[in-house]
């Protein structure tokens, strides 16, 4: 909510000042069509959704140094890396903790210095509410 509030904040400021946001041809802009809230059991439902959580844990891997290029094509060198590697839209969490969207906002992880992983796979309807999505694809 915090972060939402900023961004509320940012945006005020910026239309209060006459700058104009960036408009590209890739990148979406404008008022949105329809909302869904991943934040609640009705939004997740609604996209087909399930919230799941992983710790990531810190690992000690090879890995070559920087070379003259500036890049990993030096010497033989020991660095960290973080497993699970979960990024790919393919990768199973299915054996991970899955929670309610209210409780997205609940502190999960457990120290100074750590990495988690949050994962949501949804299927934008092609209706939400009474608007046309104007798209049925899962993400």
């Amino acid at each position: 909510m915090r972060h939402a509030l900023l961004t509320l904040a940012a945006v005020s400021a910026l239309g209060s000042s006459g700058i104009r946001a960036q408009v590209t041809g890739d990148a979406p802009y404008g008022k949105p069509t329809a909302i869904i809230n991943l934040g609640s059991s009705e939004g997740t439902a609604l996209a087909r959704g399930q919230w799941r959580y992983s710790d990531a844990h810190f690992i000690e891997v090879e890995h070559p140094a920087p070379g003259t290029d500036l890049r990993p094509s030096g010497a033989p060198n020991r660095t960290n890396d973080i497993t699970p590697h979960a990024g790919a839209a393919d990768f199973d969490d299915a054996a991970w903790l899955s929670f309610p969207a209210e409780s997205i906002e609940a502190r999960r992880g457990n120290g100074k210095f750590s990495f988690n992983w949050y994962r949501i796979n949804v299927t934008i309807p092609a209706q939400i509410g009474r608007r046309d999505a104007g798209l049925a694809h899962a993400f």
